[in-house]
């Protein structure tokens, strides 16, 4: 119990000194509101239904389901995703790179790209071989070939799945049967959380693959034929609920036979949807934007800023303002490890087109002491050194000069009181010679 005791206490202060930082994210739910979807491509389907989508560095991939059927197999497809290839062949973007049909996908009604393993995980739906109930098959995004297959549960199928790069993790979402749940897997596709079943909470009678962004899961509810439209469901992963069940408006004339199929994240702020055409037997790739948030984080050295952390939607600008200690001056800006041109007499930072995260470190240093003043200060102290000693001699010398003197007076005194002496002695001595005569001239008479 100690040891655990301690270990907690340990925790808690290495969360207390470890900073805590925010990054990039969507700006809210209310983002998915009102969405404008631009088509940028279509292709001719060729007898199948195109399923799922996802993206990677160089590629578009989409798996055409031709039927539920193990004998049949499907077609994989792979289109440009910049305007160069891989080898830095200038390319169309959109346009086919290269198309595989060898082998059954099952339904491959959602897929994933996971860039850390660069893998493609396809969530199969169905199971028309018995032994595929609960698995996901593994792409190879190069080839577009079959690598092997996961085993992730037993009791039901996975009908999406999409990979979340921040926490490297999986969401997916389950089939009917488990009430179309949303899971949190980890790495290894073991589960994290269950985030419940959302059977009640469609506007259709199904769902399609599935997106996940920042704590919020987009998915597609089917909906086709029954005259009401195409919807965009968001799902909260923290409150585990249906924020939001939001009409799409592709700008065509709505059939009832059209069915977005899928959608995947094609940057931090971008999304791509792809939506059969069944009454034109075509696909169409649409793509929208939605509002993002950037974070910039300040420090400073041997100063203060007006901000630690700002906010700022994706494209816009910010701006802080800055101040030296006591005694210090602007050194150095830089942003993300790069100097920035500095003015003079600056006092505040601007950042232009924010796009991403940024880190700014605003330096200031202790100002030199001017030259001159070290040097006037120099001959100053040098003068009172000097003087200093001056001083110290003249003080020495007078204090000699009366130890001198007051010898000479000391000596003087001696001398006289010894003079006195000899003085007294010789007048005694007389005193006995006389004495003495005296007595030699009465010894006579």
């Amino acid at each position: 119990m100690k040891q655990r005791r301690y270990i907690g206490i340990i925790l808690v202060i290495l969360m207390l000194c470890i900073p805590m930082t925010g990054s990039a994210e969507i700006a809210g739910p209310e983002v998915f509101e009102n969405l404008v979807w631009e088509q940028v491509f279509q292709d001719d389907l060729h007898g199948g239904v195109v399923q799922s989508v996802c993206v990677t560095e160089n590629y578009i991939i989409t798996i055409e389901n031709m039927a539920d059927n193990a004998e049949v197999r499907d077609i994989v497809s792979a289109y440009y995703r910049k305007d160069t290839d891989e080898a830095g062949n200038p390319v169309t973007p959109y346009t086919l790179a290269k198309r595989v049909e060898e082998r059954e996908w099952e339904h491959g009604n959602g897929m994933t790209y996971n860039p850390k393993t660069h893998e493609i995980y396809v969530a199969l739906y169905t199971n028309t071989l018995p032994e595929n109930r609960g698995c996901l098959y593994v792409m190879d995004p190069e080839t577009l070939g079959y690598k092997r297959t996961v085993k992730v549960a037993e009791d039901y199928n996975i009908l999406s799945i999409d990979y979340m790069e921040a926490s490297d993790q999986y969401v997916i979402q389950t089939d009917a049967q488990d009430g179309y749940s949303f899971k949190i897997l980890n790495s290894d596709f073991e589960l994290v959380e269950d985030l419940g079943q959302y059977k009640e909470t469609m506007v259709g009678y199904n769902f399609q693959d599935c997106a996940a962004a920042d704590g919020f899961i987009l998915t597609f509810p089917l909906t086709m034929d029954q005259g009401i439209g195409d919807f965009l469901c968001v799902y909260s992963i923290e409150e585990r609920r249906l924020i939001s069940s939001l009409p799409v408006n592709l700008g065509f004339i709505y059939t009832g036979r059209d069915e977005p199929e899928s959608l995947c994240r094609w940057s931090p702020d971008e999304f791509l949807m792809i939506i059969n055409m069944n009454d034109e037997n075509s696909v169409r790739f649409y793509k929208t934007k939605v509002a993002y948030n950037c974070h910039v984080f300040i420090e400073s050295e041997f100063g203060r800023v007006s901000a630690e952390t700002i906010t700022v939607s994706k494209g816009d600008g910010c701006s802080f303002e800055f101040a030296p200690d006591e005694g210090c001056r602007l050194k150095s800006i830089t942003v993300d490890g790069a100097a920035q041109e500095l003015t003079e007499d600056m006092t505040g930072f601007s950042l232009s087109d924010v796009q991403t995260d940024h880190k700014v470190k605003v330096t200031f240093e202790k100002i030199p002491f001017p030259v001159w003043k070290a040097l006037l200060l120099a001959v100053a102290a040098a003068g009172l050194i000097v003087v200093s000693c001056l001083v110290f001699l003249h003080i020495r010398k007078q204090r000699a000069y009366k130890r001198k003197r007051e010898l000479r007076r000391r000596r003087r005194e001696r001398e006289q009181r010894l003079m006195e002496k000899a003085d007294r002695e010789m007048a005694q001595l007389e005193e006995l010679e006389e004495i003495i005569r005296r007595r030699e001239n009465n010894g006579r008479k």
